[in-house]
């Protein structure tokens, strides 16, 4: 690498990164229930496009997904693909920006760490919209880290962020800690030029959904309704509890970034960068909030929240000297061993079923399915459940929610069974089991059984 000129080590850097995702691609499998929702509910959207105002999500990424479901039909290859191009093109924009603020050899070492933490790794496979934050944020940044001189970096900037507001609603809240970043630098134009450009789309998803719903905030209500009414999380005064969402996102980021890289940030004593000082504090204040909102329930405790968490880290890691480029080699490769030996959900590099049985009953259950049946998938945790649901061939495949009372699931059967007869995949013991084994007005037939005998494929038909 020595040998060659910035440039080429610049292309080497972002084709190794390149290869390294294509090599990974085919282990890949979406799994996460937030990814399939987005997949199935874009392709819906498809059939029938038009300006999306009444979901409890932005609507940017619906709109990628549906219009690649114009390039392939398939669920998953587009899906996937555009978020490995995604995540690999923010290699570019995270170096850039870094180099901006220090120089060649720091800026391509920290984006190689940015785009090979197993966080940037996974989601960078998974169709989720945080991968769009990990491309649009630093793009901003870049912008707005370059000598402004002429208002059209700041406008850029506020481009990239009103962009990515429209995909996640952390960049609304990033949008305002970055407007800071102007008041920090005594630029007071340019924080109200890039104050009014980041909010053009909340203002029209705003108005939007005002008029759908009657809700300005209909959106963000919804994701704090569905968290704290929909999965129980609320205030918890257990100290396990209470201990373990006070210190989720923080061990996210450490999980994301790995000890190597603060092992010699801290031995590190001399940082010059100013900018760096800035942006450890408003990671920190970020930190705060999103830590405050896990421990009162209105936010999930998901390794993908930490995007942006780690975006705002860059520039302190980008302080450290490394001396060599091994201890950087090192250490990616040392976090990403870690990663895969933490006992917590949704950290690894790659998203994967742990539970191979429900494969081999999605594929059972496709081979045997008959025109205009329905498949009803019984809940068996959310990995398993939507895994079934996305890979699922019957138009109309139906999933049992864990909350669902044994009478709700009777009704529900006795719909679907007065059209067709039903296949359902089901795990001994849960609700449906039990909803069936009761019921005597149909007529069942085991048409496969798992080798552990946990999870059976039954055909029911009305007698």
């Amino acid at each position: 690498m020595k040998s060659l000129s910035e440039k080429q080590q610049l292309l080497a850097a972002a084709l190794l990164v390149l290869i390294i995702k294509l090599v990974l691609w085919p282990f890949v499998e979406v799994t996460d229930a937030d990814a399939v929702s987005r997949i199935l509910y874009s392709f819906d959207w498809a059939k029938n496009p038009g300006w999306i105002s009444d979901t409890i999500w932005p609507p940017g990424h619906f709109y990628v997904l549906g219009i690649g479901s114009f390039i392939s039909s398939n669920k998953t290859l587009f899906p996937i693909l555009i978020h490995i191009i995604v995540s690999w093109l923010a290699f570019f924009p995270v170096y850039a920006w870094l180099k901006s603020l220090s120089n060649h050899r720091k800026a391509l070492i920290t984006a190689l760490l940015f785009s090979l933490s197993p966080l940037t790794l996974r989601l960078g496979s998974t169709p989720l919209a945080e991968s769009f934050l990990l491309l649009l944020l630093p793009s901003a940044l870049y912008f707005i880290a370059r000598p402004n001189k002429h208002s059209v970096n700041v406008i850029w900037g506020g481009l990239m962020m009103t962009l990515a507001c429209a995909f996640r609603y952390e960049a609304w809240l990033l949008s305002a800690l970055l407007g800071i970043y102007f008041l920090f630098k005594k630029e007071f134009k340019n924080f109200l030029v890039f104050g009014a450009i980041c909010s053009l789309f909340p203002i029209i998803w705003m108005i939007s959904q005002y008029s759908s719903t009657g809700d300005l905030l209909y959106g963000i209500h919804g994701n704090s309704s569905w968290t704290q009414d929909h999965m129980g999380m609320q205030f918890e005064t257990d100290p396990e509890v209470f201990g373990r969402r006070i210190s989720f996102f923080a061990f996210s980021i450490f999980i994301a970034t790995g000890p190597l890289v603060w092992l010699f940030w801290i031995a590190q004593k001399k940082y010059r960068m100013i900018e760096g000082k800035f942006f450890a504090g408003i990671t920190i204040v970020y930190l705060i909030i999103m830590t405050c909102q896990a421990v009162n329930g209105s936010l999930m405790l998901h390794h993908r929240f930490s995007a942006g968490l780690l975006i705002l880290l860059l520039p302190v890691i980008n302080q450290i000297e490394w001396k060599k480029m091994e201890f950087a080699y090192s250490s990616i490769i040392l976090t990403l061993c870690l990663s895969l030996v933490y006992p917590m959900n949704g950290i690894g590099p790659l998203p994967r079923l742990k539970n191979r049985e429900i494969e081999e009953a999605v594929e059972k259950c496709n081979s045997i399915l008959k025109t205009n049946q329905s498949i009803i998938i019984d809940f068996m945790g959310w990995d398993n459940t939507y895994y079934g649901l996305l890979y699922s061939e019957s138009e109309n495949t139906i999933l049992i929610d864990d909350s669902m009372t044994p009478s709700q699931i009777s009704e529900l059967l006795k719909s679907e069974l007065s059209r067709n007869s039903v296949l359902t995949i089901l795990k001994s013991g849960n609700q449906l089991d039990q909803v069936l084994k009761q019921d005597n007005t149909i007529t069942i037939k085991k048409s496969w059984l798992s080798t552990d005998g946990k999870y059976f494929i039954l055909e029911i038909e009305k007698k």
